[in-house]
């Protein structure tokens, strides 16, 4: 990040003072839940990013938790049912 911020500064020949230092907003941990069904039960309907932030909101755990970005749902195979869900809290 340093070299990218030095090149800045010599070729737009700009005041070093006026740019301030890079940070990364977002999130410090991500969770995996794995083994998920990925249709909803006797259905043909996939698990949606809605459902699993609403399943989230009902677990005791998850009460003072906010999720940065919509979760990332992966059927594990083909021809299987299961999920890979990845959370960004």
């Amino acid at each position: 990040m340093s070299v990218i911020i030095k090149m800045i500064k010599n070729t737009m020949n700009v005041n070093s003072d006026s740019i301030k230092n890079p940070y990364f907003l977002g999130s410090k941990l991500y969770l995996k839940i794995i083994s998920l069904f990925y249709h909803v039960k006797t259905t043909d309907t996939p698990v949606t990013s809605f459902l699993v932030k609403k399943v989230l909101k009902n677990i005791y755990i998850f009460n003072n938790i906010v999720l940065m970005s919509k979760s990332h749902i992966i059927k594990t195979a083909f021809n299987s049912n299961l999920a890979v869900i990845w959370i960004n809290i």
